[in-house]
């Protein structure tokens, strides 16, 4: 009995300094909030953050029906490329090649998106290219801190790459510095930028929020970016619902190239509406940047959402076909699978 009492002490203690560890920062951010010691939207957002009630909700949704296993396509692995290539690894991990730079973003090799190893939803399609196969890689972006964008295994593993610079929202560098990474650490505040070489990193707006314990929400920022060179413009939105954002960043930016845009974990709309883009609000945000190119991102992958296997994809073409949005201007990447613009596009 005593050593029950010691022990719940113990814990309790724990959870006190922990909360009052991650209660000490203070961002100077416009997206800081310093009376309640969190990161939010400058925008009006009706966000849901996870509660029992929307919990409920969730599992009270119809199931949705995923294969166990699907093997992966395979494209060729090239050390580097000159003109643009990108390559869908798989979820929101693309390997972005352009101007000499390799950039890996969101990058999750492991088997299961969550803490402890296997406990969390279990990928279904293993990466398009293992992580002992990547080429050299320069720059990690990496979004914000849910399992399924920030994990610990694939991040050690890159931070072997002797030249690779890790760029996050603010308050992760804290998390990547607990690991032990000795690479260097960018942190972005929206808007902010950082140049690599020829290649420019600029951190941009997202509707969404973060989490990674028990007392830690929002505590550190998420973000979408813009990666510019001389052969063209990607934006990687990230995690990010459907918001006044977008028009923001394409007022920024008015000349963007390829979108690689999140469809899925998008059902029921009445949870996942505010966090997570869905096919349709995909093509809106698609319309609004005025990009060249969609790259679906964030589907098929680990069943995060109560969406059919193949149902974002399915409506993402049958959307686009009623909003008159071009075939041609769908870039749709089966895990594995790349693709490679040989002329340059101009920014």
């Amino acid at each position: 009995m005593l050593l029950a009492l010691l022990l719940a002490g113990c814990l309790i203690g724990c959870v006190l300094m922990y909360k009052r560890w991650i209660n000490l920062d203070h961002w100077d951010s416009k997206h800081w909030n310093s009376t309640t010691k969190q990161f939010y939207h400058h925008w009006k957002s009706d966000h849901k953050i996870i509660t029992l009630k929307v919990l409920w909700e969730f599992m009270n949704a119809p199931k949705a029906k995923w294969p166990t296993k699907i093997t992966p396509e395979t494209s060729p692995v090239i050390s580097t490329s000159d003109a643009l290539r990108i390559t869908n690894i798989g979820h929101a991990t693309f390997l972005i090649q352009m101007a000499g730079l390799n950039i890996i973003t969101d990058p999750v090799f492991s088997s299961h998106a969550g803490p402890f190893g296997k406990l969390g939803p279990k990928r279904i399609v293993d990466p398009g290219i293992a992580i002992d196969q990547l080429p050299p890689i320069d720059v990690a972006f990496i979004s914000h801190n849910h399992y399924d964008h920030l994990d610990k295994s694939s991040v050690m593993m890159l931070a072997t790459h002797p030249n690779i610079t890790f760029i996050v929202p603010l308050g992760i560098k804290k998390t990547l510095l607990k690991w032990g990474v000795a690479r260097p650490v960018i942190e972005l505040d929206w808007w902010a930028s950082h140049q690599i070489n020829s290649v420019k990193v600029t951190a941009v707006p997202a509707q969404h929020w973060s989490r990674r314990a028990l007392f830690d929400i929002n505590k550190t920022l998420w973000m979408g970016g813009i990666i510019e060179s001389a052969v063209g413009s990607v934006y990687f939105a990230g995690d990010t619902g459907l918001g006044s954002h977008f028009a923001e960043i394409a007022e920024n930016f008015p000349r963007i190239d390829v979108g690689l845009l999140p469809i899925g974990s998008y059902k029921p709309r009445s949870v996942m509406k505010q966090q997570h883009m869905g096919p349709l609000d995909a093509l809106e945000a698609h319309q609004t940047l005025k990009t060249q190119f969609l790259i679906p991102i964030h589907y098929d992958v680990f069943p995060l959402g109560k969406e059919q296997f193949l149902e974002a994809e399915d409506e993402l073409l049958t959307e686009a076909k009623n909003l008159g949005v071009p075939k041609n201007q769908l870039k749709i990447l089966k895990v594995g699978q790349h693709v490679q613009w040989q002329d340059t596009l101009p920014l």
